[in-house]
């Protein structure tokens, strides 16, 4: 049995103001933790492309039991307990001040690698494509918020997660305008690509009706290291094996590479 995460006063409105949360000492025992490590093993889960995604959903786990997966519907039930046992529903609720459903579970590992895991991004950005049609936009309120745990030590170093605080806010008026046709779609899945849309001044007088200009300013000062480099440690957060990392995915993020050792995590992903 896990203890329960405890819930800090603040810490519902510590996630909305700049996105992200860290718990920095473990909470997922040594016995969970070799347990789902052996799990991506038996099953080569590698990222991006090979990630093990357990069915969520009764309709999901019901289709495991009729294609006879019963490993993933074990896994994934046994999965689901360890985010009850933690209190992850009750966190996400907070958050969320409603009613929440588990979306997804996922882990994968990440190979010893002088690559980054993935550079500076936006999840809920669509991918980058040049061309959207109004129909594929998202509304920028449909975002998971996402409960990461890494099985592994990490650092900027070694497989950390780096998040720009309250970059989040920025990418949902960005949506918000683009939704509204106050602006054409335009590519704004890699962090540069979001900096430099920002910098136009027609861009930032129609996001600065949704945000407040100090929060753009902010975005900007933030993401300046993009002037001199594609990257910067100092936003990456240095977390202990077991440890767990809750943000809101529209804010820009990446993982650093995995130089020491193979980079394991363990996801939940929660939304209304």
């Amino acid at each position: 049995m896990l203890e329960p995460i405890k819930i800090k006063e603040n810490f519902a409105s510590e996630i909305k103001k700049n996105g992200v949360a860290l718990i920095n000492h473990q909470v997922l025992s040594d016995e969970t933790i070799e347990k789902v490590k052996n799990i991506l093993d038996e099953n080569n889960a590698y990222s991006p492309i090979d990630k093990l995604v357990l069915p969520s959903s009764l309709t999901q786990k019901l289709v495991s039991l009729l294609k006879f997966n019963f490993s993933k519907f074990k896994t994934s039930n046994y999965l689901k307990k360890i985010s009850e046992d933690l209190n992850l529903p009750e966190i996400a609720e907070l958050y969320f001040d409603n009613k929440t459903i588990l979306r997804q579970i996922d882990c994968y590992k990440s190979k010893k690698s002088n690559s980054f895991v993935i550079p500076w991004h936006c999840d809920k950005a669509h991918s980058g494509q040049k061309l959207v049609k109004k129909s594929e936009l998202t509304h920028p309120g449909k975002f998971n918020l996402k409960f990461f745990f890494f099985l592994t030590d990490v650092n900027a170093k070694n497989g950390s997660l780096a998040y720009l605080p309250k970059s989040h806010h920025v990418v949902w008026a960005l949506k918000i305008c683009m939704l509204k046709n106050e602006l054409d779609y335009k590519p704004f899945w890699a962090l540069k690509d979001c900096r430099n849309l920002l910098m136009e001044k027609n861009i930032y007088k129609k996001v600065k009706n949704y945000v407040d200009e100090e929060t753009i300013e902010d975005f900007l000062e933030k993401s300046s290291f993009l002037e001199e480099s594609d990257d910067t440690q100092k936003f990456d957060l240095s977390i202990p094996k077991g440890g767990l990392l809750i943000f809101n995915e529209l804010g820009f993020h990446r993982g650093s590479q995995p130089l020491v050792n193979n980079r394991y995590a363990l996801r939940f992903f929660y939304n209304i």
